[in-house]
């Protein structure tokens, strides 16, 4: 009873504070390798990966775990826990080391499966998973807007208001990126009419949700190219702590990087940007090492980046091709769009106009083919759609 005790209430302690995860986890291994093992002794030991991975920073040693917790079900023949275990485990584990495109599906199917057995709340929480999952791997923003509908319309009916606010600032993100004219806000729950609404009521009691808020204004702010905004918005997000436990704590070193580097070409030439950008480049290094497929690309971008802030401008080319071709071969749409777009700006400073020309159409197309024609409504891209 203990161990079900501890199953039940881990997933909404951990929304409230993270801390309570490797308590629960540990807790959950010791009293399953003392008294013996059950059903749901699987999250106990999924828990306590995750905890291996964001806490201890071995990511090799956690994917085991997590591995375990998948045995565990399995000898148990705990079908009815199979898209549960499905949601937790990809959304908070195997990205580390399989392709995001894959975790992706898998949780876009745990929300199938935990449908048809009536799991409301892992509905939810797969279908919120896996919507951001999409975003980050670039798939197209045309089926991603209609999956976000659907599942935004599943909240509001169910009355799942916690899920609900951190969808609507991801659907009013795509909107941005999609040119879809219309406020996700909208809708009637009438003391949260924005963004800036659900960050001050929930920043005391739900720091997991406001990052999330935070982080689908980061996002959108890379891609319009408001570096200054990303770098304001990330110390926001930090201010809460600055774990390594979801996806969009990776990608927002990733972003923080970009909007380092940048900084520093634009801004002076602060020394305090280009510390920021090399420690994110050295954080992407090391897991891409994990998984050359989700982080190779980004860890050659950022390079790319920190060689033209050096001057170094033959290394800074060469980084750019890598972090291009890279993108293409493990399917990031959006990051190929960007990075030639970055290279595009990289043949502009050296004054290579065909170059530039060429490589920002070539970004274009990758944008068009996402679907982010709002995006290519932005002035930058003026005489050229």
């Amino acid at each position: 009873w203990a161990i079900k005790i501890m199953d039940n209430i881990s997933p909404f302690l951990f929304q409230i504070n993270p801390v309570y995860l490797p308590i629960f986890g540990c807790r959950t291994v010791h009293i399953s390798l003392s008294h013996g093992f059950c059903r749901d002794s699987w999250f106990g030991f999924l828990s306590y990966a995750h905890s291996v991975v964001s806490i201890l920073a071995d990511i090799d040693e956690g994917y085991r775990w997590a591995k375990i917790a998948g045995f565990i079900i399995d000898r148990f023949n705990a079908k009815s826990l199979l898209p549960r275990f499905k949601c937790v485990i990809n959304g908070g584990v195997n990205f580390w080391k399989e392709p995001l495109q894959s975790t992706a599906s898998a949780l876009t199917e745990s929300s199938k499966e935990a449908i048809a057995i009536g799991d409301v709340e892992y509905v939810m929480y797969g279908s919120s998973l896996s919507c951001v999952q999409n975003l980050l791997c670039g798939n197209k923003l045309s089926t991603l807007e209609k999956d976000i509908a659907v599942t935004v319309s599943g909240m509001v009916r169910m009355n799942q208001a916690y899920f609900l606010f951190s969808q609507l600032s991801l659907q009013k993100a795509v909107y941005a990126l999609t040119g879809i004219k219309s406020d996700p806000f909208e809708i009637k729950f009438a003391s949260m009419k924005n963004e800036t609404d659900v960050i001050s009521a929930f920043s005391a009691t739900r720091p997991f949700l406001v990052q999330g808020v935070y982080f689908n204004i980061i996002f959108t702010a890379v891609l319009f190219r408001r570096f200054d905004e990303v770098s304001e918005v990330a110390e926001k997000y930090l201010s809460f702590g600055q774990q390594k436990s979801r996806l969009q704590d990776l990608f927002l070193v990733f972003f923080q990087g970009l909007a380092a580097f940048n900084m520093f070409r634009h801004k002076g030439r602060d020394t305090k940007w280009l510390r920021i950008g090399e420690s994110s480049m050295r954080q992407l290094q090391l897991w891409a090492g994990h998984s050359s497929w989700n982080f190779d690309n980004k860890f050659f971008l950022l390079e790319a980046e920190s060689h033209f802030s050096k001057g170094e401008y033959d290394r800074a080319e060469m980084k750019y091709l890598s972090a291009i071709k890279s993108s293409r071969t493990h399917r990031f749409l959006h990051e190929e769009g960007l990075s030639l777009e970055l290279l595009s700006s990289f043949y502009e400073a050296c004054e290579r106009e065909d170059d530039q020309r060429n490589h920002l159409s070539r970004a274009i197309q990758c944008y068009k083919e996402w679907g982010a024609l709002g995006l290519l409504n932005d002035s930058r891209f003026a005489g050229l759609v």
